[in-house]
């Protein structure tokens, strides 16, 4: 995978309370680009420091677009284990959108103690198996707040007008998202306030990949010890809220 050389740098946006999700300041980019490179966000992203994960949005009078940059492979394991679904909700209205999705045909996992000693094997596994999500994502499927599918549509040629694109930009994976305003997804009430929830569902299938020895007592005061309980917590769900405002 092409790795390009421009770097993102997060800066302070001013956030307030808004019931208990952070409402994002708007970023005054225009002509946004849905292609995966946050280098026209400019670094204007609100960094989740607790999940490594940095959010940057901006608007027009017919459109929402929205980035997330996932700084580093822990924090996208979640998602690339269990997909990612974004719920949407706006004036009582609530849709998700799943993208990334996973696809478990021919999945394997080939994880060894030896990885929790050697980080470039590590890194190594995860960037081969990272290709192999990425490659797979031409897809979008919209549920509703049941989580009932509604319809599965391409992620750049569709009805609804979304586009969505997820690649890797140096060492981080970049999401990037378009949705039509007032097209029924999205339905802004007086106050223009929107609250959108990442969140990745924990896979049915898999369980947390078995090491021999486990997490046995001798073990969690050394090193290796130290790196399994880090592994470990790579494969908690992952949940994130925010609101934003849609400001003409």
């Amino acid at each position: 995978m092409k790795s390009l050389r421009l770097g993102v740098i997060f800066l302070p946006l001013i956030i307030f309370a808004c019931s208990s999700s952070t409402l994002l300041e708007k970023s005054d980019v225009t002509n946004v680009a849905v292609d995966a490179n946050p280098s026209e966000w400019k670094g204007n992203f609100f960094n989740f420091d607790d999940k490594n994960i940095g959010v940057a949005y901006t608007n027009d009078n017919e459109n929402l677009f929205i980035c997330f940059t996932f700084n580093d492979f822990r924090s996208f394991m979640p998602v690339l284990r269990g997909g990612l679904t974004l719920w949407v909700e706006s004036d009582n209205n609530k849709i998700g959108l799943k993208f990334p999705m996973v696809y478990r045909e021919g999945i394997r996992e080939n994880f060894n103690r030896e990885m929790l000693v050697d980080r470039d094997e590590m890194r190594k596994f995860f960037e081969e198996r990272l290709h192999k999500f990425l490659e797979n994502q031409k897809e979008i499927e919209i549920v509703n707040e049941e989580n009932y599918p509604l319809a599965l549509i391409n992620k750049f040629d569709n009805k609804y007008g979304i586009k969505a694109e997820i690649n890797q930009f140096n060492s981080e994976i970049v999401y990037e998202l378009k949705l039509p305003i007032e097209t029924g997804l999205i339905k802004p009430g007086n106050d223009k306030i929107i609250t959108m929830k990442l969140e990745t569902e924990k896979p049915e299938t898999e369980s947390m990949p078995q090491m021999p020895g486990g997490f046995v007592g001798g073990m969690r005061g050394n090193r290796i010890g130290s790196r399994l309980q880090r592994f470990a917590n790579m494969f908690e769900p992952l949940e994130l809220e925010f609101s934003l405002k849609l400001i003409q």
